[in-house]
């Protein structure tokens, strides 16, 4: 049988509703996607038509095209992709701050029709950094606390022209749709690249810790402190002689914001406080105290700080 000018892409992954044990793992039962009439035709398949003609009944009830598991389709990939801070350097290239915490393969069975049973273990880790590495089999692990993209994406096997010394764009850490859709003249069953990267499924999920504890890293001569910001001194006889035994006479007292960017180790531009190049900073505040924050380019990182206006 003649090849096809080139092959269409799988379509979606369909990915039932996960099997949640309590307080334990997720199993999601995944299956490949279907192809239709004429594109099942040309695979590797010997009984290609009787199968889409066995389908027909049940496509007719269910009110879609008769197909049947793409056998070309033989594994999956899933990128887990974590809800980060803006700004992170490490975000994916998403509207939305998320960063790519690994991608991993799982292999489908030989037999077309079989699901992949994918279990899904959480794991407490503070630091994204020491989170360890996915393994080529078996459970994939997620970090807990944290929103996660799940994207599921149907891959199909390499092509009998592509050259084993050469990467696979398809496993690439970002895979780059423009390079997929060049044409290539090695590839003598599906033309392209594209044509073995199938339509993405997004799953999200999220799951609390079971223990929150050692979330704060100890840092030597920097420990947990509570800042009261008296007001400034009143400029009397009493501070012109402490300021004369100090030899500070002829400057100026500091004032609140200065006394506390000097207790928090930064710089301060009348009222914006400025961090070190490099050191990550988190400002937050309590719904219930009154409160503007202003966050500025993150080239500059910096933060300003101003009085609400009085109420009433």
């Amino acid at each position: 049988m003649p090849l096809p000018p080139f092959r269409p892409p799988p379509g979606s992954l369909n990915i039932a509703k996960p099997v949640e044990n309590t307080g334990g793992p997720l199993t999601f039962s995944i299956v490949r996607p279907r192809l239709g009439y004429p594109a099942l035709l040309y695979t590797p398949l010997a009984n290609a038509e009787a199968l889409l003609l066995a389908d027909a009944a049940a496509a007719a009830t269910e009110g879609r095209l008769a197909g049947f598991p793409d056998p070309d389709v033989t594994r999956i990939r899933i990128d887990v992709i974590v809800a980060s801070l803006e700004f992170d350097p490490e975000n994916h290239p998403e509207p939305e701050p998320r960063r790519l915490l690994y991608s991993t393969f799982r292999e489908f069975d030989d037999d077309p029709e079989q699901p992949l049973e994918l279990i899904i273990e959480f794991e407490d880790e503070n630091d994204l950094a020491t989170f360890p590495a996915p393994t080529a089999v078996g459970p994939i692990k997620l970090p807990t606390a944290r929103t996660i993209n799940l994207t599921f994406t149907p891959v199909a096997r390499q092509d009998p022209g592509m050259l084993p010394t050469l990467a696979d764009p398809a496993a690439a850490e970002i895979i780059d749709p423009a390079a997929l859709d060049k044409d290539d003249s090695k590839l003598i069953y599906f033309g392209k690249h594209a044509a073995r990267v199938g339509t993405r499924r997004i799953v999200t999920e999220r799951r609390e810790s079971a223990k929150e504890s050692g979330l704060f890293q100890e840092v030597p001569g920097v420990p947990f402190q509570g800042i009261f910001l008296q007001p400034s001194p009143a400029h009397d006889a009493h501070l012109n002689d402490k300021n004369s035994a100090a030899g500070t006479r002829d400057q100026a007292p500091e004032s609140a914001i200065q006394r506390l960017a000097r207790q928090l180790r930064m710089e301060n531009r009348d009222l914006t406080l400025i961090g070190e190049a490099g050191r990550r900073l988190v400002f937050g505040a309590s719904a219930a105290v009154r409160h503007h924050l202003l966050r500025t380019t993150p080239l500059s990182r910096s933060l300003t700080k101003r009085r609400s206006p009085p109420s009433g």
